[in-house]
């Protein structure tokens, strides 16, 4: 029974990485390859392991042509690893050894071949140093389900890149509703009961999680319409900002917003849309970069802001 054992698992080992769609072991080679690995076999004992292991649920299959054999038919695409792998790699709040164990998962579950075809984008270089963002996100995935509050210390990093506490490395206490991401870092939504309102922590930015015994009383939340009156995880009381953007910037805009955002006018140069967001510092820099493009109609506070901002900058280069 244990070499019966022992034989199956290796068997799948085999066709884990030596097949796929395109590739195929003959039952000559696989017992030649399970002698190779100093276990015995002969085609009875592999045909009851093959059978073993496609009444467990492993998908493998046989063909006669162009050659007969067999191959395992695996999970994951090319294209499927290509764009879950680049998506860690690109993740900045992931450390360098999570990044590159999470990677090693995901193309394990390839064949030697299909690995070969993989193309991965050059890694940022400004992900983060030393993160506790691994065992964070299972305290706080684990606290939502049992919808425990949490206590955890929050930082920043100095200009010399030492952690610099927030509230004097008092902790903080707070309900953790969802987890989300935006532009390759990690947020938890809390939801403070001594304030009664919510809030978005970065992860990789939260030290010593703990998950409290006792459960929170629920509060009704919407993680969509919570993500909506957000921009870039800043969050504010929602407004509807209207703008006149340069037709050049259509796809920007969409991809920003979301295709259901309300157009109000089309000309031959420009659109008009009204954006349910909050007025935040980031929106205000996204608006900046787009000089001479993007105009905003209303509210008049966020077009005080933005004159504002001009003439800082005006006093700063303007001499």
């Amino acid at each position: 029974m244990k070499d019966a054992g022992e034989r199956t698992i290796r068997l799948l080992q085999l066709l884990k990485e030596h097949t796929d769609e395109e590739h195929i072991l003959s039952m000559p080679q696989i017992i030649a390859l399970l002698d190779e690995a100093e276990i015995e076999a002969d085609r009875r004992s592999v045909y009851r392991s093959l059978d073993a292991l496609q009444r467990c649920g492993y998908d493998i299959r046989y063909v006669r042509t162009p050659l007969q054999g067999y191959y395992l038919s695996h999970d994951l695409s090319v294209a499927d690893a290509v764009i879950t792998v680049n998506a860690v790699r690109d993740s900045i709040s992931l450390d360098e050894q999570t990044s590159a164990r999470l990677s090693g998962l995901i193309l394990d579950q390839l064949s030697s071949y299909q690995k070969d075809k993989v193309y991965l984008t050059p890694k940022r270089d400004n992900r983060a140093p030393d993160s506790e963002l691994m065992n964070s996100l299972s305290v706080l995935l684990d606290a939502i389900h049992h919808q425990n509050p949490v206590t955890f210390r929050y930082f920043d990093y100095s200009v010399t890149k030492q952690k610099r506490y927030r509230r004097n490395r008092q902790k903080y206490e707070a309900v953790p509703y969802a987890v989300v991401t935006d532009s390759g870092r990690y947020y938890c939504v809390m939801y403070s009961q001594t304030h009664s309102s919510f809030a978005s922590y970065r992860i990789d930015k939260m030290e010593a999680v703990t998950a409290l015994e006792e459960s929170a009383d629920h509060v009704p939340f919407d993680v969509y319409s919570y993500m909506q009156a957000s921009f870039r995880m800043y969050r504010g009381e929602p407004q509807t900002v209207v703008c006149r953007f340069d037709l050049s910037l259509s796809s920007i805009v969409f991809d920003q917003f979301g295709y259901d955002i309300m157009i109000t006018a089309v000309d031959e140069t420009s659109f008009t849309a009204a954006i349910r967001t909050s007025v935040s510092p980031t929106l205000i820099s996204w608006l900046l970069q787009f000089s001479g493009k993007a105009t905003v109609l209303r509210p008049q506070s966020l077009i005080t802001e933005l004159l504002n901002i001009s003439n800082e900058i005006q006093k700063t280069y303007g001499g």
